[in-house]
């Protein structure tokens, strides 16, 4: 694999932005001074979680070899602590990962741009955002994953901490207004299949000993009152990379499993 470290100036966040890249490498044959014909790979765009940055998928995981072994591309970038939204009181992380980064890997990298080969991957806070944003834009992508994500919101709301009350409401506003501008990832799942529109498939995993774990398992619970195609499984483990490395390859099997 090809490992790129990428500083790209964003028009919307108006500033660079850090991105650690994978790319599969073609292979060199001696004697052979042609370059091939470059195709174009599926994309994986992978987020981290609220304390971390774009370096702790590569720091903390095996997500290279894994990713080699499936033959795609991975996208890894700085989202700070946005939850991948526009926050109220914040960057516009939302349009960024919408829009803004995925115009740019495409005019820099070879990689697909086409919906069924673009996916969506991160786990906590990366997770939720894989999430929102598989479910505001149904039709850019072909699946997403949530290693213990927060898919309930409310479970923040309710923590008894006063800095991680500002921090929340800094970025979703109150209680209500998180709910009135679709926040809130059981809310958009109902929404989007009482509208008829079709979900991409959607994998989702949480360890046993996770203080996320009720969200997880009442996000898979509706998910499967609505009928939606949505793998979930359970593991031993707490909230950390040892569990979520854990769960990777089960990640990348159902995602990629050609």
């Amino acid at each position: 694999m090809v490992f790129l470290q990428m500083q790209i100036h964003s028009q919307v966040l108006r500033t660079d932005v850090p991105v650690q890249v994978l790319l599969p490498q073609p292979k060199y044959e001696t004697g052979s001074g042609e370059c091939p014909d470059l195709r174009r790979f599926p994309v994986l765009y992978l987020f981290h979680g609220l304390s971390e940055d774009q370096t702790s998928w590569m720091r903390h995981s095996t997500v290279e070899r894994l990713a080699e072994s499936c033959g795609i591309a991975v996208v890894m970038p700085y989202i700070g602590r946005s939850f991948c939204t526009d926050m109220l009181q914040g960057p516009r992380y939302g349009r960024f990962l919408e829009e803004e980064l995925p115009f740019l890997v495409r005019s820099l990298l070879p990689v697909s741009n086409h919906p069924e080969d673009t996916y969506l991957a991160g786990c906590d806070m990366g997770g939720y955002g894989a999430f929102r944003l598989a479910l505001r834009h149904p039709g850019r992508y072909a699946a997403a994953a949530s290693l213990a994500g927060p898919l309930d919101l409310s479970t923040l709301y309710e923590i008894p901490d006063e800095e991680i009350h500002q921090e929340i409401e800094s970025i979703f506003g109150t209680w209500t207004s998180c709910l009135e501008n679709g926040h809130q990832l059981t809310l958009l799942l109902e929404q989007s299949v009482k509208s008829g529109i079709s979900v991409p498939r959607l994998f989702q995993a949480c360890g046993t000993d996770d203080f996320l774990l009720p969200d997880n398992r009442r996000f898979a619970e509706l998910a499967g009152k609505l009928n939606v195609d949505l793998k979930y499984r359970q593991s031993a483990g707490e909230h950390g990379w040892e569990a979520w490395d854990a769960m990777l390859p089960q990640m990348f099997a159902w995602m990629f499993p050609a």
